[in-house]
């Protein structure tokens, strides 16, 4: 191929057409065409200046009047297409470039040696090809050679074939491409070389003959150089008459002269300055330190005032620059100093220049960064009027003026100004600096940001697309741009829900920034935490909390505890902590937060506003209502001071009052404040939004509580037509306003009207179960993370309707995965487990999978049998050791082989650790003990004992000695050189097993008789330094199936082969035989117990089986925990870690697995306190049996009567009735029997306080209750034979009030949820309400009958009360078919209606007294009343024959649910906080405490109050967050437990 050079005839489409009539041609020139050529280029230099010269060459060429006119050629050539001048601000780039090519008549590529990589210029030359206009494609050759420069997709046409035989072939055409030449070369000046460059392709557009063009233009420029030599000779004369100006003008040239001696002294004050400032960075002058950037700065501003005040404006400059630098850096204040001191010098030199516009701009831009967003508007306004007068409208640093308007208004929440600001500065960019340019890209990008928190999500995701797509294109992928523009990509695809895409979109990011730019960039901060608010809003919060608390690491030490990043990112922190309930921790990061930030942004700070609504939001959550709602106002005020009522942060602040006022019960306040949110939000934001419909639910509820229910109807249908337009018609939110709907119509009577469209709700449900809406998470805005927008509360209603339907789904699933557990189907199990809603998952969904997921590791080496298991002490080491000879050091954690051990003669069967778990010692087969270094691996040393198979070694617990055991001896060894210390002989017996006591004073040794063939062994234990025999005792079982527990205080015996079915437990102080663990059933002869293994902490015990099976058993009330099924054959072999977490087994398969057993007792104890004291019956001389109670009087009647016969225990009549959590669960408050109030640390069940301990009435307290702030206790008090109530303060117990008014024994109290009034109700029949302040009485109720139990609703609107009394006749019958119904197997029970009791259930208005409702009497008494934590339901419980636990509508009246709790009476319940759970105690002798699935009345799990078979649970509480639930014993037993909730991360 060829390019066409000067003096070479270049053809056109007319000229290569033998015969061909120019008639034609111009013919095909008028066909309609939009555009005369599209220009491809490729976007870099000096391409892109070829592209543009020749773009205008073109369109401003006018052909020669005699060429042109009628019938001839048109009179110009017409519009030409280049991107950067065509192109609009459009989203779709590929469609207008698709559109570009249509539309127009000829294709020209300008081809230099970069042009052949282009994907763009290859891929619009092949499009024009398909088009069909191959024969229109011009080149214009810039550089490099034609076979170099013209792209490939240029030189070749590719033709499909068919031959005869119908089969095709794809054949390459060479062709030459028609080009014009502008390379350089000899004897043409540049100049002409564009001229006849142009003419050739004017001839090919114009469909004219090239010399016809390039003779008419001779012509032309021949007439104007004659015209110009007449201007010439008319100057000629002027110049004359301007001779004597000339002298004036001189001057004006020695002022011009002066100023630039003035700039060069200038420059060479900055040269000098520069020079100073960098000479640190000389390696000779910085001796070898490393100078940062941060030091350099910090030099050259100490000098800055020092070296230039003789310069103003060179001052200026420099303090510019450094301020800026610093800003850049994140320091802010320094930035600040340099950058108000520049502007000063500025203004004070005279008016508004460039420099000074300069310096406000990066002022403005400082101020933003620092949350003074209104101050930097006021600049950039300031700054943009004054540039009106020294600047073009579409300068450059005017277009950046603008834009700091822009982003302080969005800033501001004053969207729709800012939109309309992006918008006009997107078309003023583009228009000056063209599509693709850094600035314009800016500006597209911060108008996506700003569409996505306008609900237009759509739009954003477009704009984010072609900036991402431009700047992969021109920038990479790697560039902090391109992943910016990655991160706004993200922000749209959240917005739409597409959650997993962003989230993949967000990972590849993340990988990206830690390849190319470390841990340590600002961007792989920035990265994680926008990662973490996908994750979160994907419902992983664990994940999401890990993520946010790595970027906040990063982001301080990069910056700083103090720098406004560190604060936002730690406010990030305190919203997932939120989102988890975790609301002390949340509280106290909160609070720092806005310390923090009012520290470093000062007072006028907007988003001091958004911390405070966050930590309303936490006090809100934890029930306290006037403190959330006075730091709520303290926001709203902040925000019109700050930004005004016209910004969205302000609406959205006052949204969140408006909700805390809705649970104040302060309504009619509540409704003003929503009704203006709803205007603003819609005014602001758009009907398109998500907002507007979150208010209209909001405004609803407020409505629906103040009994306005025709208004909040109104209200619905109009929520439920924007949502059905928004979120379509089966969407989560639709059918749950569909909810709200029912409700309210079924109040106002609209009966039929509401049972058709419940009709439509639950054919919807399922698939409203499948789409759960997870809780939104942060939003993302380009590279910089923004406050999180706190979710819509869901409606009672609602949430009753999915809630139903969830629970009893969960409640279903949990007992399906139990009965296959029992099938040993664990894979069913695990996919039924995974199925389960992460928000639903509690304490039996943790156990069942750590139960059904199988061994952690699974570690694989050995040939033969697996004989022993080690755990190093520090839990990092694993060792075992085989049959085939070998032992391997395994890392505990991820299950790596570290070392292989080389014993020399192969050990088998026992390898043990140090206690400090540095070393390994093992026995070989022919007796030589080896002791390995474990870390490193290498030998020690090694000593020789008795050749025997099978020998035990142990160390003692100081790591000084090693014991080793054999035929008839036990041998100790020194372990730092290997020698013999000392032999204690076992004649005629073989030592199977030998253990430490853990203060290493005594063995414990299991030995067999060699004489017989079935052995009796012997359990024995020994004085470590005498080798005295304290006791023995015949322990049945088999060889090496010893275990002492971790307190020393057991030793646990495997049957093995003996028996098979057992475990023996002996007190290791005395030999005695304490208990019987039944360990398979009889019936299995192959599940024999060969191996035990006690935990660290002595709780639980594990049993190896031979069947396969590893068995968990507790030893608190001896049972069965949990059963492993991993190993295929017998497992010889188990062992716990250091931190009792995790169990290892290993077997005959020869496989070394790893089991994790954390909580899956349940929730696992966190204290244990108690007030019993001890007892002892002794009998003296004279034979009379005597009681003797506590510590010090038993020591004294030991020592009086060593030898008497005595029987020692526990007293039994001390016992805990009420227990309850302070607020902030660092102690609790319980009521005892005889002991008065104590207050005890949760953490440890120290006791702290106490008051009436002392008292001489046997019952001094009853029926006590906690007010909800924790400061205050009330209690029935027994005074001079009659109760009266009385309030202390907590925790000192200081006397408040005494409140009289009761006529006969008293019964119940409760607070209001304030803590404000406190009802009281005795057996005279009556209910009274007193001010708490006050101690006055304010309020009476009258019920038919006493009240025997009393409850407030959460609201405090509503008092519910239980009264117990005898069955009338009158009822008899009424309640005899729902007798009979209850309990069909009862016959004739009813027939004496005088023998039975029914309980009535009231409720009143608090208010004025009025019964509102009152529940169906039903047989047996109710002793338990409470409103759950949404206020829909009410519970009882009591002591009728099956002791059921009901569940009622709290508005109807109806009953709901009804189940058998326990089999005894139900002495006390409490809820979880979120009202999910219902913890009960049994009243029964068997301390069972039941967690039970409240909407579908299943049990979910159940375990002991507390060790003590003998005491029935009394009391319990769940802590605020919670998290723990503590259980009383009426033994006097308190019992801590951990309750956390388990997820799917936290399992993993």
């Amino acid at each position: 191929m060829t390019a066409l050079r000067e003096g070479e005839k270049l053809s056109s489409p007319c000229d290569k057409r033998q015969g061909a009539d120019v008639t034609e041609c111009k013919t095909m020139a008028k066909q309609e065409f939009r555009y005369q050529a599209f220009i491809s280029y490729r976007h870099v230099e000096p391409d892109r200046t070829w592209a543009k010269w020749l773009h205008a060459a073109l369109e401003t060429y006018r052909v020669p009047a005699a060429l042109a006119g009628p019938g001839q050629l048109p009179g110009r050539v017409g519009r030409c297409f280049r991107d950067e001048e065509e192109l609009p601000a459009s989203a779709d780039l590929n469609a207008e470039i698709e559109t570009a090519l249509t539309e127009s008549r000829f294709l020209i590529v300008v081809c230099s040696p970069r042009t052949p990589a282009s994907e763009w210029v290859n891929k619009e030359v092949e499009r024009f090809r398909e088009m069909g206009r191959h024969d229109r494609i011009l080149a214009l050759l810039i550089e490099g050679e034609p076979g170099e420069s013209f792209p490939r997709s240029l030189r070749e046409i590719r033709h499909t074939l068919t031959d005869a035989e119908g089969r095709t072939r794809e054949e390459i055409e060479e062709v030459e491409p028609l080009a014009a030449d502008v390379r350089p070369s000899r004897g043409e000046s540049p100049r002409y070389l564009k001229r006849m460059a142009r003419l050739r392709m004017l001839a090919c557009l114009l469909g004219a003959r090239f010399d016809d063009l390039r003779q008419r233009e001779q012509e032309r420029r021949t007439r104007r150089l004659a015209a110009l030599g007449v201007v010439v000779s008319a100057l000629l004369a002027v110049m004359t008459a301007l001779a004597g100006v000339a002298f004036h003008q001189r001057s004006q040239a020695v002022h011009a002269r002066d100023d630039a001696r003035d700039e060069a002294a200038k420059s060479k004050a900055v040269t000098q300055f520069l020079q100073n400032m960098l000479a640190s960075v000389d390696p000779e002058r910085a001796r070898g330190a490393e100078v940062t950037v941060r030091e350099t700065l910090d030099q050259a501003a100490r000098g800055v005032e020092a070296e230039l005040s003789d310069t103003p404006s060179v001052e200026a400059a420099i303090r510019n620059t450094i301020g800026s630098t610093y800003r850049a850096l994140g320091l802010h204040k320094a930035a600040e100093e340099h950058l108000l001191r520049a502007l000063d010098i500025r203004r004070a030199a005279g008016a508004s220049t460039r420099d000074t516009l300069e310096t406000q701009a990066a002022l403005a831009h400082l101020r933003r960064l620092q949350g003074k967003y209104g101050e930097s508007l006021r600049l950039a306004t300031d700054a943009s009027t004054n540039a009106k007068d020294v600047l073009e409208p579409d300068d450059p640093l005017a277009l950046r003026l603008r834009s700091l308007q822009a982003l302080a208004l969005t800033e501001m929440g004053r969207y729709s100004e800012a939109e309309n600001a992006l918008r006009e500065l997107v078309v003023s960019r583009t228009r000056t600096l063209g599509a693709e340019h850094e600035e314009t890209l800016e500006s597209i990008g911060n108008l996506g940001t700003l569409l996505d928190h306008l609900g237009k999500p759509e739009e954003a995701e477009r704009l984010a697309r072609r900036v991402l797509d431009v700047r992969r294109r021109t920038l990479g992928t790697d560039h902090p741009d391109t992943l910016a523009a990655q991160n706004a990509l993200c922000a749209a695809l959240w917005q739409q829900k597409r959650g997993q895409e962003a989230e993949s979109l967000a990972r590849n990011a993340l990988d990206t920034c830690r390849r190319v730019y470390g841990e340590a960039h600002p961007a792989t901060s920035t990265v994680l935490g926008n990662l973490a608010a996908i994750v979160s809003s994907l419902g992983r919060k664990a994940e999401a909390e890990h993520l946010t608390r790595e970027a906040l690491d990063l982001t301080e030490q990069r910056l700083g505890a103090t720098h406004p990043g560190t604060i936002t990112a730690r406010a990030n922190l305190g919203v997932q902590l939120l989102e988890q309930n975790r609301l002390d921790e949340a509280q106290i990061v909160f609070r720092r937060v806005l310390a923090d930030r009012r520290a470093a942004l000062g007072d006028d700070c907007p988003n001091l506003a958004v911390d405070q609504h966050n930590l309303a939001s936490v006090l809100l959550k934890q029930g306290r209502l006037s403190e959330a709602e006075k730091l709520s106002r303290d926001a709203v005020a902040h925000c019109l001071r700050v930004v005004g009522q016209e910004s969205v942060r302000t609406v959205e602040i006052q949204a969140g009052l408006g909700r805390i006022l809705v649970k104040a019960g302060k309504h009619e306040e509540a409704e003003a404040m929503l009704v203006g949110v709803l205007g603003a939000r819609r005014r602001l934001l758009g009907e398109g939004a998500p907002e507007p419909l979150d208010t209209l639910c909001e405004l609803g509820t407020c409505l629906k509580a103040q009994s306005k229910y025709a208004q909040a109807e109104d209200v619905y249908r109009r929520a439920l037509a924007s949502a059905k337009t928004r979120l379509g018609d089966e969407d989560v939110q639709t059918n749950a306003l569909r909810v709200e709907l029912v409700e309210l119509l079924e109040k106002q009577g609209k009966k039929a009207e509401a049972k058709e469209l419940e009709a439509v709700v639950m054919t919807l449900m399922p698939k409203w179960l499948a789409k759960m809406e997870t809780a939104p998470g942060e939003k993302i805005a380009g590279p910089s993370v923004v406050e999180r927008r706190e979710p819509p509360a869901r409606t009672p209603a609602a949430e009753h309707y999915r809630h139903r339907a969830v629970r009893s789904q969960y409640a279903a699933t949990v007992l399906q995965v139990q009965v296959a557990l029992e099938r040993e189907d664990t894979q069913q199990a695990l996919q039924l487990l995974e199925s389960c809603l992460a928000e639903d998952r509690g304490w039996e969904w943790g156990r069942l999978w750590r139960q059904a997921r199988g061994p952690v590791l699974a570690l694989r080496g050995h040939a033969e049998t697996v004989y022993s298991v080690a755990c190093g002490a520090n839990g990092q080491w694993l060792a075992s050791c085989s049959d085939d000879g070998t032992a391997y050091v395994w890392d505990a954690a991820t299950g790596r082989r570290v070392h292989a051990i080389p014993f020399r003669t192969g050990v088998w069967p026992h390898v043990t650790f140090s206690p400090d778990g540095t070393r390994l010692a093992g026995v070989g087969r022919q007796g030589k003990v080896e002791v390995w270094d474990a870390a490193a691996g290498k030998r020690l040393m090694e000593f020789e004992s008795e050749p025997v198979v099978g020998k035990p070694v142990v160390f003692s617990p100081d790591g000084r000695s090693i014991v080793t055991g054999g035929q008839r001896a036990i041998e100790v060894w020194d372990a730092e050189n290997g020698k013999l210390l000392r032999r204690f002989d076992v004649p005629e017996r073989d030592v199977w097993s030998v253990c430490f006591t853990p203060d290493g004073q005594r063995l414990v040794t299991w030995t067999g008789d060699r004489k017989r063939a079935k052995p009796i062994p012997l359990l024995s234990a020994w004085d470590f330094e005498t080798g005295k025999v304290l006791w023995e005792t015949q322990a049945p079982g088999s060889e090496a199936l010893i275990a002492l527990s971790g307190d020393g205080r057991r030793v646990a015996v495997g049957s093995g082969s003996w028996d098979g079915r057992r475990v023996r437990l002996y007190d290791a102080g005395s030999g005695t035989l304490e208990a019987e663990l039944k360990v398979s059933d009889p019936v299995e002869v192959k599940s024999r117990a060969v191996c035990v293994a006690f935990s660290p902490d002595s709780r639980l015990l594990a049993v190896g089986h031979s069947d396969g099976r590893v068995r968990l058993w507790t030893l608190d009330g001896m049972r069965l925990l949990t059963s492993f099924h991993g190993h295929v054959d017998q497992v010889q072999c188990v062992a716990f870690s250091p931190d009792g977490r995790r169990v290892v087994s290993a077997g005959n398969d020869r496989l070394v697995r790893v089991w994790d057993v954390a909580d899956l007792s349940g929730p696992s104890v966190q204290a244990q306190t108690g007030i019993r004291e001890r007892t002892l019956l002794i009998c003296p001389p004279d034979g009379k049996w005597v009681r003797v109670q506590g510590d010090e009087a038993i020591a004294k009647a030991k020592a009086l009567y060593p030898d008497a016969k005595a029987i020692e225990g526990k007293t039994g009549a001390p016992g805990i009735e009420y227990v309850a959590f302070t607020p902030r669960g660092q102690s609790l408050v319980m009521n005892t029997k005889g002991k008065g109030i104590w207050v005890v640390d949760a953490g440890t069940g120290k006791k702290l306080a106490s008051w009436l301990e002392d008292e001489d009435a046997p019952t001094s307290t009853r029926r006590v209750q906690l007010s909800p702030d924790g400061k205050l206790l009330a209690a029935h008090y027994w005074l001079d034979r009659r109760l009266t109530t009385r309030i202390w303060t907590v925790p000192d117990g200081r006397l408040v009030h005494e409140l009289k008014g009761h006529t006969k024994t008293l019964e119940d109290l409760a607070f209001s949820p304030d803590g404000r009034r406190l009802a009281t109700s005795a057996q005279d029949g009556a209910i009274r309400i007193w001010d708490v302040d006050s101690g006055k009485q304010v309020e009476l109720i009258a019920p038919i009958s006493p009240v025997k139990a009393l409850a407030f609703s959460p609201d405090g609107r509503r008092l519910a009360g239980a009264g117990n009394g005898p069955l009338r006749p009158a009822v008899a019958a009424g309640l005899a078919a729902r007798l009979r119904e209850e309990k069909p197997d009862t016959r004739g029970l009813i027939q004496e209606a005088s023998g039975l009791s029914t309980s009535t259930i009231r409720i009143w208005d608090t208010h004025s007294g009025e019964q509102t409702a009152a529940l169906p009497a039903y047989i047996g008494h109710v002793d338990l009343l409470a409103f759950t934590p949404d206020g829909t339901r009410l519970v009882t419980a009591g002591s009728d024959d099956e002791s059921t636990i009901q569940v009622w509508d709290s508005a109807t009246g109806e009953r709901v649910a009804r189940f058998v709790a326990h089999k005894g009476p139900v002495r006390c319940f409490a809820f979880s906080p979120g009202g999910k759970r219902l913890a009960s105690g049994e009243g029964g002798r068997d301390a069972a405490v039941r967690v039970w699935d409240l909407a579908s009345g299943q049990e979910l799990m159940n375990f002991r109050a507390c060790d003590d078979r003998e005491t029935a649970a009394s009391a319990m509480a769940f802590s605020r967050d919670g998290r723990r639930l503590a259980v009383a014993a009426s033994g006097g037993a308190l019992t801590i437990w951990d309750a956390a909730r388990w997820t799917p991360d936290q399992s993993e």
